[in-house]
């Protein structure tokens, strides 16, 4: 590999590990609190003031939706029924933008969050 490009890469490289040096948890991931199963998030969705995620099997009827705070705790947003029972399904999360306040005909309210379920 030629000088410059390893140069570039081991400063890319650190410069991506900065961000776990300065993070709260020191870690890249934290884990769904006590998780059924072991298992964890399904669907993520971020934006740059918001990070939720849905739970996998945590309860019988219901997935959990968790906001992640600044310091890696999550806590329970919402609780989704499920159509097809169980609690295991995943859901499909995303995060309303800026832009679709302009949306025509209906506009929609910026971090506005849209929760689908679907096989």
């Amino acid at each position: 590999m030629k000088r410059k490009t390893t140069i570039t890469l081991t400063i890319t490289a650190l410069l991506g590990l900065t961000g776990v040096l300065y993070a709260a948890s020191h870690s890249f991931f934290s884990p769904v609190q006590d998780p059924t199963y072991g298992a964890g998030p399904v669907g993520v969705s971020a934006a740059p003031a918001d990070l939720i995620a849905s739970e996998y099997c945590t309860n019988t009827t219901l997935t959990n939706i968790d906001k992640v705070t600044c310091q890696g705790g999550f806590s329970v947003l919402a609780q989704i029924p499920n159509p097809f029972g169980g609690g295991c399904a995943e859901l499909y999360m995303t995060i309303a933008s800026t832009v679709a306040a302009n949306a025509i005909p209906v506009p929609f309210a910026p971090r506005d969050y849209f929760i689908t379920a679907g096989p």
